[in-house]
């Protein structure tokens, strides 16, 4: 009996590797690394519903993941900063999906904290990249890119960046709103939901794009406390606000994933409204939000 089970090691041993290395070695490892991704996000989902009180109303959701980018699509992502390979102005992966997928794309839109440390040239440079490409490139400035108050980041950006938000871009299904969530600290503006409320249509998807978390269940998720007030909005409060407007909602923020701990993407949904955070972490996996045929999906890097 024992040397049966002392065979049956040794196979297990040696010959299931071998035979997972015929398979294809860099599809194993693709694999045990989405399974250790995978339990990480598990772990922080268990973790986060320790410490939020879900209830019938709102719960973890799930996105879609695609394999390749369709035509027409738009790129989201947050914490896209570089701090080791300047010469790719974001991160290395996410902007080399950019450029191979160029031609699929009708944006790309950048949900904050861009940059480390900025300056006028890394707008510049930026700015330039995306009309070299082709692509229409939308900001939501994060704290790194605007600081807070009346910054010199903040002067500097609003040179070089002509924006003034909150602003709307409309279609024929969609509506897709952009704020600057350091101007009424970690959360949206009174005319951010002034202009919810201008292009209501209840047949319509409504994509709202910020930096900070701005709802108090998720900001165990926060990158940091840098400009955090006292009182943040629970998200029923925003969701009952904004829900009979539109037909499906979503909130996307990009203050996740500097750290290990942190999850790349996580959703939580209150009925038609979806609140979405997403970061790109400095190492490892990662994933980035897609839209297209108004649908949010997303994609790994």
């Amino acid at each position: 009996m024992r040397k049966k089970r002392l065979i049956k090691i040794f196979i297990a041993i040696n010959v299931i590797p071998l035979a997972i290395f015929l398979a294809g070695p860099s599809e194993f490892t693709e694999r045990v690394s989405s399974v250790i991704q995978d339990t990480r996000n598990i772990l922080t989902i268990s973790y986060l519903k320790k410490r939020i009180s879900f209830n019938n109303n709102y719960d973890i959701c799930d996105i879609p993941v695609e394999r390749k980018i369709k035509p027409s699509s738009i790129i989201i992502s947050g914490h896209t900063y570089n701090k080791e390979q300047r010469e790719y102005l974001i991160a290395q992966k996410l902007m080399e999906l950019i450029i191979n997928n160029k031609v699929l794309l009708d944006a790309v839109y950048l949900t904050g904290d861009i940059f480390f440390d900025p300056t006028a040239s890394d707008w510049k440079l930026l700015n330039s990249a995306f009309k070299n490409l082709d692509i229409q490139l939308q900001i939501a400035p994060g704290n790194h890119d605007v600081g807070f108050n009346d910054s010199i980041k903040k002067k500097v950006f609003y040179s070089i960046n002509k924006y003034d938000y909150p602003f709307a871009i409309s279609d024929q299904f969609s509506i897709h709103i952009f704020d600057d969530t350091t101007i009424q600290p970690w959360s949206y503006q009174d005319a951010t939901f002034r202009l919810a409320k201008k292009h209501a249509d209840v047949n319509k998807t409504l994509f709202l794009f910020g930096h900070n978390i701005t709802i108090s269940e998720l900001q165990i998720i926060a990158n940091s406390n840098e400009g955090k007030p006292t009182h943040i909005t629970e998200f029923n409060a925003i969701a009952e606000r904004l829900s009979p407007l539109y037909k499906n909602i979503y909130l996307i923020s990009g203050d996740t994933g500097a750290f290990e701990k942190l999850p790349t993407t996580l959703c939580i949904k209150n009925n038609n409204v979806s609140y979405v955070v997403q970061g790109i972490k400095n190492h490892g996996k990662n994933e980035v939000l897609l839209i297209n045929n108004n649908q949010l999906s997303k994609i790994k890097l």
